[in-house]
C-alpha cells in the first residue's frame, strides 16, 4: 500500500492542534479585542485560487485517516441501473457471466471482478474493530532546562529638572524611576518530543471485498462493490492541493483533500468532507509540523466549515483549480473596531465562542469587547440546552453589535470520555441536518433516536442511542460502555 504525506523540514517540540477552524477553543480574556482569526495566525486568510490534481484511489493513498468514503446503492431494474454522476447518467450493467459493465456518455466498458486486500471499504460505519500492533510516531513529555526571556523592573536614579516660578530658576533634583528590561533565566519547562514507538491500536477491521473496477473519462476512479447486501457505487477519487502556511518556525506546506463522500460526483458539496495534512504519523521520523490555526489529519464536513467557520471551497475541473473562499477576507488589513455587547449571560454555565475562540464571561453576565470589523458567528453553548447561534457583520453601518441571549429548547445531552488527541462528535436523526462538533466532547440534542458518530485518531465508531429532555449519556470509548443519568 503507497502511503503518502508532508514531511516539514524542520521538527517541532510542542504539540499543538488547533484549528480555529476547529474547535480548538482558544481561551481569551475578557479584557482582548475580539478578532476575526482568533487562531494565533500572524497572516490572514486571504481568498485564493490555486492549482489542484484529481488522484485516483484516496484509499491506496491515504488509508491511514481512515477516509468516510461512502456509496450510492445500485437499484437495478432488469439487471440495469441509471446513476446520477456529476451531471451524467452512468448505466451499470450485470452481465451474464458474472461481469460488470458501465457506460458513460454511450463508452462501455466491462470489468472483471477483483479481491481486495482489506484495503478498500464502502461504508467506514460497516466496519468492526481489532486490535494491532504497529509502529507509529508518539508525542513524550518530559521536563528541560531553558532559557527564557523574563520581563523584570528596577528602579533607578533619574536627574529632572525642576522649574522654580518664585526664583524663576531652574534647580536639579534626582529622583526613582521605574525602569522595565528584559533578562533571561534558566528554568525547567514541559516539552514533548515525537519517538518512533510500537504500540497497540484500535483500527477497523476491513474485509475482503469483490469489486468491480472503473476509470471515468474525467479521471474519476470508481468501484462498484458486490455485497450480501447488493451492489454499491463508490467514487474512490480526490482532489489534492497544496497551501504554504504560516508555523511557528518558517513556513510549512499543507496537503488539503477533498473527496467526495456521497458518491455523487462533487468534492466539495454539503456532504463531502476535506482533511488538511502535514506529516503521516505511521512513517518513521515523519515530522509533526506545528501549525496555529490547523487540525491535522482529521475529516472536516464541508458544510460545517462553510457555516461555522466561513470557509469554502470551489472545484474548478476544467481549469484545475480550487477557490478557497473566506468570508472575512475582504477585511484583510482593515484595522477599524466596533463594539459587542451580550447580555443574559451565567458566567458559571456557558461559554461564548466568537469564530472558534472561546472568550471567558464576566460574573455580572454581560459580555462587552471591542470586537474587529468582520462577520463572525457566535455560538453561546450551555449544558442541558441547544446551541444558541446568530451570524453578524461589523462594519460602518453597524459598528455595535448588541446581542441578548435567551435560553434555547432544553435538551439531552451526550457525553463521550475518551484519550483521542483530535477527534469529531455528530449525531443525525435520519431526518435533520446532522449536528457536529469537534474537538468538543459534549453535544446537546433535542429528545428523540440519534446515530451517534464518533470519529478520532483513525477510529470511526457508531452508537444509536436515544435520548429523555434533560437526559445526560456518558459514553467511554475506552470501556465501550454507555452510563445514563435523569434531569433531578
Amino acid at each position: 500500500m503507497k502511503k503518502k504525506g508532508i514531511r516539514s523540514a524542520k521538527a517541532m517540540s510542542i504539540f499543538i492542534i488547533v484549528f480555529s477552524v476547529a474547535a480548538i477553543l482558544v481561551t481569551i480574556s475578557c479584557s482582548s479585542v475580539v478578532v476575526r482569526w482568533p487562531n494565533g495566525l500572524t497572516d490572514e486568510a486571504v481568498d485564493k485560487t490555486l492549482p489542484c490534481t484529481l488522484e485516483k484511489d484516496i484509499f491506496a493513498d491515504f488509508l491511514w485517516t481512515a477516509p468516510p468514503v461512502g456509496s450510492q446503492k445500485i437499484e437495478f431494474t432488469n439487471n440495469s441501473a441509471k446513476i446520477k454522476f456529476a451531471g451524467d447518467d452512468l448505466v451499470v450493467q450485470l452481465e451474464q457471466n458474472g461481469k460488470v459493465s458501465l457506460t458513460q456518455k454511450g463508452n462501455k466498458v466491462t470489468a472483471d471482478p477483483e479481491k481486495t486486500n482489506n484495503d478498500h471499504y464502502y461504508n467506514i460505519e460497516k466496519l468492526g474493530f481489532k486490535i494491532v500492533t504497529r509502529g507509529r510516531m508518539v508525542s513524550n513529555n518530559r521536563m528541560e532546562s531553558q532559557q527564557v526571556s523574563v520581563q523584570k523592573s528596577r528602579q533607578v536614579p533619574t536627574t529632572q529638572s525642576v522649574y522654580n516660578s518664585a526664583t524663576k530658576s531652574y534647580t536639579m533634583r534626582t529622583v526613582m524611576q521605574t525602569q522595565f528590561y528584559t533578562d533571561y533565566e534558566t528554568r525547567q519547562v514541559m516539552k514533548s518530543y515525537y519517538e518512533w514507538q510500537t504500540v497497540s491500536e484500535k483500527v477497523h477491521d476491513i474485509p475482503v471485498y469483490t469489486v468491480f473496477k472503473f476509470d471515468l473519462s474525467g479521471g474519476e476512479r470508481i468501484f462498484v462493490y458486490a455485497t450480501e447486501s447488493g451492489y454499491y457505487f463508490q467514487n474512490a477519487s480526490y482532489y489534492s492541493y497544496l497551501e504554504k502556511k504560516k508555523g511557528f518556525v518558517g513556513d510549512t506546506t499543507v496537503r488539503v483533500m477533498l473527496i467526495d463522500a456521497n458518491a455523487d460526483g462533487q468534492y466539495a458539496g454539503d456532504q463531502d468532507r476535506v482533511l488538511f495534512n502535514t506529516w503521516n504519523p505511521y512513517v518513521k521520523n515523519s515530522t509533526h509540523s506545528e501549525l496555529p490555526g490547523i487540525t491535522d489529519n482529521i475529516w472536516f464536513d464541508v458544510k460545517w466549515l462553510r457555516e461555522d467557520r466561513l470557509m469554502g471551497f470551489t472545484i474548478d475541473k476544467t481549469a484545475k483549480t480550487v477557490f478557497v473562499s473566506n468570508a472575512n477576507s475582504r477585511y484583510i488589513k482593515v484595522s477599524s473596531k466596533g463594539k459587542i455587547a451580550v447580555s443574559g449571560l451565567n458566567s458559571k454555565e456557558m461559554v461564548v465562542y466568537l469564530n472558534g475562540g472561546s472568550y471567558g464571561i464576566p460574573s455580572s453576565g454581560l459580555f462587552e469587547n471591542n470586537i474587529e470589523y468582520g462577520i463572525y458567528n457566535i455560538r453561546i453553548r450551555r449544558k442541558g440546552y441547544l446551541d444558541f447561534t446568530q451570524t453578524f457583520e461589523v462594519n460602518d453601518q453597524n459598528p455595535m453589535v448588541k446581542i441578548a441571549y435567551t435560553d434555547t429548547q432544553k435538551a439531552g445531552t451526550f457525553v463521550l470520555v475518551h484519550a483521542f488527541k483530535q477527534w469529531k462528535l455528530s449525531a443525525s436523526d435520519g431526518i435533520n441536518s446532522p449536528v457536529t462538533v469537534y474537538n468538543a466532547n459534549e453535544l446537546s440534542l433535542l429528545p428523540g433516536k440519534y446515530a451517534i458518530t464518533i470519529i478520532g485518531d483513525g477510529v470511526n465508531i457508531q452508537k444509536d442511542v436515544e435520548f429523555e429532555l434533560g437526559q445526560t449519556l456518558t459514553y467511554n470509548f475506552m470501556t465501550d460502555s454507555m452510563a445514563k443519568k435523569s434531569s433531578e
